[in-house]
């Protein structure tokens, strides 16, 4: 609960989220992370809204989580911090018209409401794209922790770098493997 800012005692006293119509505001899972900074201010939320295998993602689904996303946007509490909030439904599929407001031209695929003060973006995905997404993150990883530096790597990149910078040692090995 220290992530949210407030001890147990104080979070238990508080008073609930409540939406633009006044109903409270109960989310299904929510994760918190605070990032490595200088000021160790900075925390990202993400909220989570579930929906049996059978309840595809419909519009209605859709403006549930940004009911959720606008409710934090409205409360004072939640204003002028360095917190980013990310909202995201998930399902097995979409219905027809909700999966349109998940393609948008200019964004993220999934991504249906972004507001910049405080920090917030609404997502709705299925399970299958989040699946894939995580893959190719697994995938980008891995590539990237076989790679293994040796000299020639490392002159190459150097000798991509511009010339004023080098030593004349190291001008010199690039010679002689440019040479060879």
């Amino acid at each position: 609960m220290q992530l949210l800012g407030k001890d147990r005692n104080e979070l238990a006293q508080t008073e609930p989220v409540f939406d633009a119509d006044g109903k409270a505001r109960i989310v299904d899972l929510m994760l918190s992370q605070r990032l490595p900074t200088s000021t160790d201010e900075e925390r990202k939320h993400l909220v989570i809204e579930l929906k049996r295998p059978s309840q595809p993602i419909n519009e209605d689904v859709i403006n549930q989580i940004k009911k959720y996303a606008k409710a934090v946007a409205l409360d004072d509490r939640f204003k002028n911090s360095s917190v980013e909030w990310d909202f995201l439904a998930i399902s097995n599929s979409f219905t027809r018209d909700a999966e349109l407001e998940a393609k948008q031209t200019g964004k993220p695929r999934g991504l249906v409401l972004e507001i910049d003060e405080p920090k917030i973006r609404v997502w709705a995905k299925t399970w299958g794209q989040i699946i894939d997404e995580s893959q190719g993150r697994l995938t980008f990883f891995k590539r990237g922790l076989e790679y293994e530096a040796n000299d020639v790597h490392a002159l190459e990149y150097l000798k991509g770098i511009s010339d004023e910078y080098l030593s004349d040692e190291v001008r010199q090995k690039i010679s002689e493997m440019a040479a060879q």
